[in-house]
């Protein structure tokens, strides 16, 4: 595992650079998070400080947590291309500025199996010029804490048929869109657990489980 702040980037750059690292022979799990938590650091910059070594790194996963998602540079492209191998995404307390940025950021995991949302935030929420958008076709394992910011995520993403399907602090206005998800991955769902902000909202307690599904 390998855990970037904006304190120890320089120091991970450094031991890239030199000619005995062995990061470039492992396949890895990166850490990006906040050492300072009141302070959240701009996630793109800390990316931006190693990216000339990205294309030679192999990272299998990818951990946010408590960061900036702020694309300040238009030529990122070589960055995007880098996350396209990626696996696993987790963001824990991450912050974007628009819808438009969170899709164009959670599409460029080409290669995505597994995907894990948590206190996903937005600046502004302009929902009126979001268009429909698919996610990995190799995407089966998707877990989210829902939130104020994220009912037209639902709506709006084109999942592949899921595995394993967890949503947390789920109210009304998420429930037509969660229907049509679990409609879509039909018998290919094995595992489901719904946590419900109200219980009795939809059934009856908190939480439903069942795997496998009949």
């Amino acid at each position: 595992m390998i855990r970037l702040s904006e304190h120890n980037i320089n120091s991970l750059t450094e031991l890239l650079d030199s000619p005995a690292s062995t990061f470039f022979g492992h396949v890895l799990n990166v850490k990006i998070f906040a050492h300072d938590p009141v302070e959240r650091p701009n996630a793109i910059g800390i990316l931006d400080t190693i990216s000339r070594h990205l294309p030679r790194l192999k990272i299998k996963s990818l951990h946010l947590s408590g960061v900036k998602w702020d694309i300040m540079d238009a030529d990122i492209e070589g960055i995007f291309r880098c996350l396209a191998i990626i696996s696993a995404l987790k963001m824990t307390d991450v912050m974007f500025s628009v819808p438009n940025q969170f899709i164009k950021f959670i599409t460029s995991f080409a290669s995505l199996e597994r995907l894990s949302l948590r206190k996903i935030t937005l600046q502004e929420v302009d929902i009126a010029h979001i268009t429909p958008f698919t996610l990995s076709p190799l995407l089966r394992f998707v877990e989210m804490t829902l939130n104020s910011h994220l009912p037209w995520f639902l709506s709006a993403a084109r999942f592949p048929p899921l595995n394993y399907l967890k949503l947390a602090l789920i109210t009304p206005e998420y429930l037509d869109a969660i229907q049509a998800l679990l409609q879509s991955s039909g018998p290919s769902l094995r595992d489901l657990n719904l946590a419900f902000v109200d219980i009795g909202a939809f059934i009856l307690g908190c939480w439903h489980s069942s795997s496998p599904l009949l």
